[in-house]
């Protein structure tokens, strides 16, 4: 027996016993066993007849096959005479600040030395700090 929409009533019989459990999945099994023992037979073959025949083809499938998102690891590397600036706390960096910029004054003030000869580098402050700071 069947309700108003034609679907069965629960606990009544249908005429016919129906499809067999799994007989719809058969004939896609065959099929993908088929396929399988083509690929394992000839695959490279047919990769290379689709690349030389249809090359956009392939880019289809690759496009299909691989991963949509690409993971990106990048790693970044800090100047070892930085790594002491980033762990100092924020009233030891204004005191460096501080003491740059004294030394900026400092330079200004002095009076210009040939930089040439030897002995007449100053030593004020680390050079890779003024320059960072445009000193």
């Amino acid at each position: 027996m069947r309700d108003e929409r034609g679907r069965w009533l629960k606990g009544s019989a249908s005429p016919s016993p129906g499809r067999p459990v799994g007989s719809r999945s058969k004939l896609g099994d065959a099929f993908v066993e088929s396929l399988q023992r083509k690929w394992e037979t000839e695959g490279d073959s047919i990769v290379d007849r689709v690349a030389m025949n249809n090359p956009e083809k392939i880019l289809e499938v690759m496009a299909r096959v691989l991963p949509k998102e690409l993971a990106v690891t990048v790693q970044q590397t800090v100047d070892p005479r930085l790594k002491a600036l980033q762990q100092m706390d924020a009233d030891a960096l204004a005191a460096l600040g501080g003491l740059i910029d004294a030394t900026k004054v400092a330079r200004l003030k002095a009076p210009s030395r040939d930089r040439s000869s030897p002995g007449s580098r100053k030593t004020s402050a680390p050079e890779w700090l003024c320059q960072s700071r445009n000193l």
